[in-house]
């Protein structure tokens, strides 16, 4: 997708996806360990994948925000 011209910007995607799964697996072994059935991890991650999506959105144009929305923005 990106890949044409922004090599820099895949490498990084991919290095924190990947950073991103180490510690998600990483807290996974916890809760799992947790329930004392950390020797059964490798059967219950083995059918474990991590997908990373992007989306692309245009950014409102300027001044489009209305004020009582901005309000309701900051109160929240």
């Amino acid at each position: 997708m990106w890949l044409d011209g922004h090599l820099l910007f895949c490498k990084s995607m991919h290095t924190m996806a990947t950073q991103i799964g180490e510690l998600n697996k990483l807290i996974w072994l916890m809760i799992i360990d947790s329930y004392g059935l950390g020797e059964k991890w490798e059967s219950v991650m083995i059918n474990y994948k991590m997908l990373v999506r992007f989306m692309k959105y245009m950014a409102p144009p300027q001044g489009s925000m209305r004020e009582d929305y901005l309000l309701i923005l900051i109160n929240l």
